[in-house]
């Protein structure tokens, strides 16, 4: 027992004189300056801790100067607005290579507010789409508003007060041109061919819209056919005819057609009228 003692005691004071000779080496230590920057410190040289300079318009900042204690990147800023990642320097002999700089923010919109599903965003304004009622240009994203009338019976023809929208496309139940004469009639198909341009017709509208064979909306009542009778006195060989317009009592009832032409009998050169079985009389 008294050995084992012994030989303890020679132990520890081995190992005691044993550490006193070799002191342990400190190691490297973090840098407490390490910072937000550069795309990397290069390894340090002299004892001088140079700051990294300040980063551009793209993502991240440049490298940071040489420094034996370390000099941590700049920050690195961007026109989105947030800077680059983490990148100081270690202390120590020589320092460790920083870390690169972090993407920049994303760009700004414009719009402070969200624009809403009839809007979309131009420069820092929410504009009306095409397609959207309007009062003015620059209400629109496209700067066009057009005015258009209100069209119930779809006929190409609207009525009433212009009401614009943004863009130059029709919208549905409205129409380009105005004039129609009767557009809101409960009866649509007898008000669809009522309007400004309209063709002849050979069957009367009944007095709707209070229309019966003024088809065209311009006042006025227009007979299809009109006779070609040989006038008092023709001139040959073109035996241009007279016209004669047939009465609007004659809208819709079938009547013959006479022209004048030219012909020759028994050698004697004359105008000739002449006659046709005709047809169903149109108006409008």
């Amino acid at each position: 027992m008294k050995n084992a003692t012994v030989g303890f005691l020679v132990l520890v004071l081995f190992l005691s004189l044993g550490s006193l000779a070799c002191p342990t080496r400190p190691g490297p230590s973090t840098d407490a300056a390490d910072a937000a920057g550069g795309e990397g410190g290069e390894l340090g040289t002299d004892a001088s801790a140079g700051a990294g300079t300040a980063g551009n318009t793209s993502a991240g900042g440049t490298a940071g100067q040489r420094a034996d204690g370390g000099g941590a990147g700049a920050a690195g800023a961007d026109v989105g607005g947030s800077a680059g990642g983490a990148g100081g320097a270690i202390n120590g002999a020589g320092g460790a290579v920083g870390g690169g700089g972090g993407a920049g923010g994303a760009a700004s919109t414009g719009c402070s507010n969200a624009c809403s599903s009839t809007e979309t965003c131009v420069g820092s304004t929410c504009l009306f789409k095409d397609g959207q009622q309007c009062t003015l240009a620059n209400q629109c994203a496209s700067e066009v508003c057009t005015p258009f009338y209100q069209d119930v019976d779809g006929d190409g023809y609207g009525t009433g007060p212009a009401i614009g929208f943004c863009g130059t496309t029709t919208p549905v139940g409205y129409a380009a041109q105005t004039g129609d004469c009767c557009d809101n009639a409960s009866n649509l198909g007898l008000a669809r061919p009522i309007h400004p341009h309209a063709g002849f017709q050979q069957t009367s509208a009944g007095g709707v819209c209070g229309v019966t064979w003024d088809y065209d909306c311009d006042g006025t009542i227009e007979t299809q056919f009109s006779t070609g009778q040989c006038g008092p006195n023709p001139v040959y060989p073109t035996c241009t005819p007279e016209i004669i317009y047939y009465p609007e009592s004659d809208c819709g009832t079938t009547q013959g057609n006479t022209t004048c032409f030219a012909e020759v009998l028994m050698g004697t050169q004359a105008c000739v009228g002449g006659s046709d079985t005709g047809g169903l009389m149109g108006c409008k």
